[in-house]
Order: structure tokens, then C-alpha cells, then sequence
């Protein structure tokens, strides 16, 4: 019956409704004792609930996260297969890779952006709409993904 603290909600009801109508120290010990149990109830629901949103929502963060890398990481091997094609880069600096490479669709609310660092280097950066600063971010001569996703420096 505690399901979802229904059955808490339950106890604490049950128990005001005795104290009103029952007025013999039975009754009123055992709803003092149905109070306790149904506040104690609602409380490990509330508790337990802000803990399963909390960590539903660090899940969809890591989640979009790793789409934005994802598409990062595509971009990257699309830049390559482009420098591989016509032995250079594409683009110029500030652009948004669709723009740079035909056929390349970021993921709905994810940003990757070109920057040329140098001939023959790029970077590429990723953002995710709606959070702050870049997500990843990856360099052609830095060895890929970088662990500091504000991006590679010339």
C-alpha cells in the first residue's frame, strides 16, 4: 500500500479521522502510532524522489554530453576524409561545420564549429544549446578528443 507514499498519505488521514471520532487512549495510541508511520513514510518518498530526479537529470546531461562528442568525433573524421579528397582542409575559421562539409548533420541542439588553428590544423567545437561554453571539442594535431573542451590554441 505504500506505493509512491499513497499508503503514508493514507496512514496520516486514517490517523486525524481517529483522533476526531475516537476519543478512547486505544485508539489514540494507535493513530499517534499510524501518524508517525505515514510522516516518516512521506518523508523517505520525498527523500527518494528528489534523489531518483537528481539522478535522472545528471543521466540525460552525461547522455547529451556524449551526443555532442559524438558529433564532434564525426565531424573530424568528415574533415579528414575531406583533407584526404583535396589535400587540405575545408573552411575557414568561425564556421559551422554543415556549412563546411556537405552531408554532415549535427545532432537536434548540438553545434560544431571549424577553426582553422594553422595550414594543415583545425579544431573543431562542440556546443550543446542551452549550456554554457563549448561541450568538447577535438584537434587535428592534439591527438583527438581534448580534455579541455574550450578548444585547441595556435
Amino acid at each position: 500500500m505504500w506505493v509512491f507514499g499513497i499508503g503514508s498519505v493514507v496512514g496520516v488521514v486514517t490517523a486525524i479521522l481517529t483522533f476526531k471520532r475516537r476519543p478512547d487512549p486505544v485508539s489514540r495510541g494507535l493513530a499517534i502510532a499510524g501518524l508517525v508511520i505515514g510522516v516518516l513514510g512521506l518523508i523517505v518518498a520525498a527523500v527518494s524522489t528528489t534523489f531518483a530526479v537528481s539522478v535522472f537529470t545528471d543521466q540525460r546531461d552525461v547522455a547529451q554530453e556524449r551526443q555532442v562528442q559524438s558529433d564532434v568525433r564525426n565531424g573530424a573524421v568528415e574533415m579528414e576524409r575531406a583533407y584526404t579528397d583535396a589535400g587540405r582542409y575545408p573552411g575557414a575559421s568561425g564556421q559551422d561545420l554543415p556549412d563546411v562539409i556537405d552531408g554532415f548533420v549535427p545532432s537536434d541542439g548540438v553545434t560544431v564549429e571549424l577553426t582553422q588553428v594553422s595550414e594543415g590544423r583545425f579544431c573543431l567545437t562542440g556546443y550543446r544549446e542551452g549550456w554554457d561554453g563549448p561541450v568538447a571539442a577535438y584537434d587535428s594535431h592534439g591527438g583527438g578528443i581534448l580534455d579541455d573542451p574550450e578548444g585547441c590554441t595556435p
